[in-house]
């Protein structure tokens, strides 16, 4: 009888705690933003604004030459559409030239009937186009931003 009671005592002390969320998933994912060790993120925020979803990053050029950032898309999953779906940032024809130690300030917004809801962990993959300036070769980047949505 007094392990039944026990038992009954354990089982509503878990049941408490998968409510309150304790267990969830993401409690347990860390905010990340991973580049190529050249390529890092000096600062990266998810928020959202107004019906809309805004993603804020700073890339900072490691590299030992300055880089002329091209192009740069975002896939994110469940932001904007319930599927995954494919942003391009708007760039300017000349790119973005970006000089040895310089930072980049990026803001992108993702529009659309399907929001995360603030505290949310949401992962965005990001592939960047730049040009060595010095060879006038072509590369490509990729990288992950994982981030809770906080409110804007």
């Amino acid at each position: 009888m007094t392990y039944g009671w026990a038992i009954l005592v354990l089982l509503a002390i878990v049941s408490a705690m998968f409510a309150l969320g304790i267990f969830s998933p993401s409690k347990f994912v860390s905010e990340e933003c991973n580049f190529q060790p050249d390529f890092t993120c000096s600062h990266f925020m998810l928020y959202k604004s107004g019906a809309n979803t805004e993603l804020q990053v700073t890339f900072h050029n490691g590299f030992g030459y300055p880089i002329n950032i091209t192009g740069i898309n975002f896939t994110t999953h469940g932001i904007g559409v319930p599927d995954a779906k494919v942003w391009s940032y708007f760039m300017p024809l000349q790119g973005y030239m970006v000089l040895v130690g310089e930072e980049k300030n990026i803001t992108k917004t993702f529009t659309g009937t399907t929001q995360p809801s603030v505290g949310s962990m949401e992962t965005i993959e990001v592939g960047i186009t730049y040009k060595n300036p010095n060879t006038g070769k072509d590369h490509v980047m990729s990288g992950r931003i994982t981030a809770r949505v906080e409110a804007g």
